[in-house]
């Protein structure tokens, strides 16, 4: 898999862009749509995985998802229209702009890695293998309303034990909402 989310996700990468959404506003968004976009629900990896071993199966398989090529565009329209219809606009700037702004991929523009030099192809993987043994992706839209659900609950570690993915008390990935002006403003005085 390439990035797994969905509810429950203590990295909080597959948050950030459906919380994002929900506060509406103006959105800085990466490069200028066409990227790929590759993420898998936790739960779809999960209970393929759990089908694939009682079904006696085994393979080299890359689990990802959605089940077709999917642009940045494209995802991040369908989070908006299931979470915010009419309370965000998104704002594409330039990669080089971004990484001049030191915008960090993959960490504060979660998902997100310029398709360059190492990482070309990173988030463009062929799953077909996969989805021919079953492997079946629900909606960005039903994981991005479910991460809002999850992600509105209290944020603190439930049960005595300790795990390796305590929640923190805020987001650790994501592009904070100041840092965000600072970049929409300064992209606007580019672009004008």
């Amino acid at each position: 898999p390439v990035l797994i989310g969905g509810p429950w996700d203590y990295t909080d990468r597959s948050i950030y862009w459906p919380t994002r959404m929900a506060r509406g506003g103006n959105v800085l968004a990466p490069g200028d749509g066409s990227d790929s976009w590759q993420l898998i629900d936790a739960r779809d990896l999960s209970g393929w995985m759990i089908r694939m071993a009682e079904a006696g199966e085994s393979g080299t398989y890359n689990a990802v998802g959605p089940e077709q090529d999917t642009t940045f565009a494209q995802a991040l329209d369908e989070i908006r229209a299931a979470v915010a219809p009419d309370g965000a606009e998104l704002h594409w700037a330039d990669t080089d702009f971004l990484l001049e702004h030191e915008i960090r991929p993959w960490s504060e523009m979660c998902g997100w890695i310029p398709p360059r030099d190492d990482y070309v192809g990173m988030t463009a993987i062929d799953g077909r293998a996969a989805w021919a043994k079953g492997l079946t992706c629900r909606s960005l839209a039903e994981s991005a309303r479910d991460v809002l659900t999850w992600h509105a609950q209290p944020r603190r570690r439930e049960g005595p034990a300790a795990t390796p993915f305590e929640r923190q008390a805020e987001p650790v990935a994501g592009l904070a909402a100041d840092k965000e002006a600072r970049v929409l403003a300064a992209w606007g005085a580019r672009t004008a």
